[in-house]
């Protein structure tokens, strides 16, 4: 059985999600374009050649006398060499690139951040579900032994039937919650197995309860630091994409200006 704490929970899930390695992929893209871009600096170039064949040499006529004219195979070949001096669109290229870069980066901290939270909030659903049915349990036995005295009570005369039925019934009443508490410990399992990314055939055990947690989770909630904005990666993707934006809006207007490289 995988015996899992909050921190190993949030481990495994950050290693195997694949909405994380989504997110990296994105910006090692998201990279490569950016060095694309870069790459537009450097000289630039580019070689061509030709071969020609004359099937057939033309033919002259002088002085009653005939001569062919020309080669048979002629070969040209070229190489040019360019070097942007000036190239503004560029420039405003490598900046709308590179904004690109940490718009990735902050949406791929954005998706660790979420699922960081999902694994929490689905870490302590199961450990309340799991305090819950052992309570649940424990009313329930309680409830057995109380129907067992009264019982043993009714046999001897000491009660009335109607104190047996009353036991039965309590008793009874307990059981669907008894089973509905089961059914939330497993649902419980499978969200923080799906979240982690492991397959429903592993067993998992969450080691504590909530008590062990309870220090931690009020520290956490009376922190300053969850009230801070400044970090917020909400905020942050959208000041990212109005810069993108106005980056766009740049290139496009640099597009009119002219461009200057040195040929050879």
């Amino acid at each position: 059985a995988l015996r899992l704490t909050l921190e190993r929970a949030i481990e495994i899930a950050l290693a195997d999600n694949p909405t994380i390695k989504i997110a990296e992929q994105d910006i090692q893209l998201k990279e490569m374009a950016k060095l694309e871009t870069t790459m537009g600096l450097l000289p630039e170039a580019s070689l061509a050649g030709s071969y020609q064949r004359t099937i057939e040499k033309q033919t002259m006529v002088m002085n009653n006398m005939q001569f062919k004219v020309g080669v048979n195979n002629m070969y040209t070949g070229g190489l040019t060499v360019s070097l942007p001096v000036f190239a503004p669109a560029l420039y405003k290229s490598m900046n709308l690139t590179r904004t690109d870069v940490e718009l990735a980066m902050e949406q791929a901290r954005a998706s660790r951040q979420d699922l960081v939270c999902q694994v929490t909030k689905a870490f302590y659903q199961q450990m309340l579900a799991q305090d819950s049915y052992a309570v649940l349990q424990k009313s329930y036995a309680q409830s057995e032994e109380n129907f067992r005295i009264v019982s043993a009570k009714y046999d001897e005369g000491r009660v009335s039937e109607y104190d047996r039925i009353s036991a039965e019934v309590q008793m009874r009443n307990l059981k669907p919650s008894v089973i509905s508490a089961r059914n939330a410990v497993d649902l419980s399992q499978l969200q923080l197995k799906v979240l982690m990314g492991v397959t429903a055939d592993v067993d998992v055990v969450v080691e504590g309860n909530l008590k062990d947690y309870e220090e931690q989770m009020y520290a956490s909630m009376l922190g300053l630091d969850s009230l801070s904005l400044e970090r917020n990666s909400s905020l942050m993707q959208l000041d990212l994409n109005s810069r993108l934006l106005r980056n766009t809006l740049s290139v496009q207007k640099q597009n009119f200006m002219p461009n200057v490289a040195l040929q050879f």
